[in-house]
């Protein structure tokens, strides 16, 4: 009768483990995507001129004015190496307007874009 309650408690304590550790790589997972959209670094390349100087601390306040289409090369996206990159973005602390376009999108059509937001007084006023 022990060795059959002790093989039980075996049981369902394994069970138990194999749950968690489960959830535990799951959420993992999950936290590693989220910090591959969090952040972009890398460079842009481009055979038409473009500029940059803008910057938007955690999609809060967006400062400055970026024009960009080409190719970035580096971590950006949800993706490392290269890949087409397009934006079209301005702030000025409290408001401001974002386009991104990663990968295979049309410049020309803003529903292939990434990403696009209007902020008013901070607030995000994206689409959906």
């Amino acid at each position: 009768m022990q060795g059959r309650i002790a093989r039980c408690v075996v049981f369902s304590a394994s069970a138990l483990t194999v749950v968690s550790l489960s959830s535990v790589c799951l959420y993992l997972t999950h936290r590693a995507q989220d910090s591959a959209e969090i952040v972009d670094i890398g460079f842009t390349a481009s055979l038409k001129p473009g500029f940059a100087l803008y910057g938007d601390g955690v999609s809060v306040l967006p400062l400055g004015i970026s024009y960009v289409d080409g190719y970035f090369l580096g971590w950006g996206g949800g993706q490392i190496g290269a890949t087409r990159h397009c934006e079209k973005c301005w702030g000025m602390l409290a408001i401001g307007h974002e386009k991104h376009a990663w990968g295979e999108f049309n410049k020309d059509d803003p529903s292939t874009y990434s990403e696009v937001r209007g902020r008013s007084g901070g607030a995000d006023l994206s689409p959906g």
